[in-house]
C-alpha cells in the first residue's frame, strides 16, 4: 500500500474511491489522439506519478515496498493494451494525415 493509501485509510476513503472509479483507465483514455496535447501532458504526469511515487518508496524503504494499488493497476495486462491501442492509433492517424 502507498505512503498516499496508507493515510487515507485512516480515516477517508478518497483512495479507495479513486481506485473504485477506475481513475488509471480514465486517464489512459484521455491519451487518445482526439484529445487536446494538454489533456495529454496532464494525464501522462498523473501516470507517471504513480510509477515514481512507486520506485521513490522503492528505493528509500528499508524493506520491499507493496506496490500501490495504482500502480499495479497501470501495469496490469488491460492497461498495457490500452496505452498500446492509443500509441499506434496515434501513429496511423499521423501517417494518414502525412501521405499526401
Amino acid at each position: 500500500m502507498s505512503e498516499a493509501e496508507e493515510k487515507d485509510s485512516e480515516g477517508g476513503g478518497q483512495m479507495e474511491w479513486l481506485y473504485s472509479q477506475d481513475l488509471v483507465g480514465k486517464l489512459i483514455s484521455k491519451l487518445d489522439p482526439a484529445e487536446q496535447s494538454e489533456v495529454h501532458a496532464n494525464s501522462a504526469v498523473a501516470l507517471v506519478g504513480f510509477i515514481s511515487q512507486q520506485q521513490q518508496m522503492h528505493w528509500s524503504a528499508s524493506l520491499p515496498a507493496a506496490q500501490s494499488r495504482f500502480a499495479s493497476s497501470l501495469v496490469a495486462t488491460e492497461s498495457v493494451g490500452a496505452l498500446l491501442e492509443r500509441l499506434l492509433k496515434a501513429k496511423i492517424l499521423n501517417k494518414k494525415m502525412t501521405v499526401p
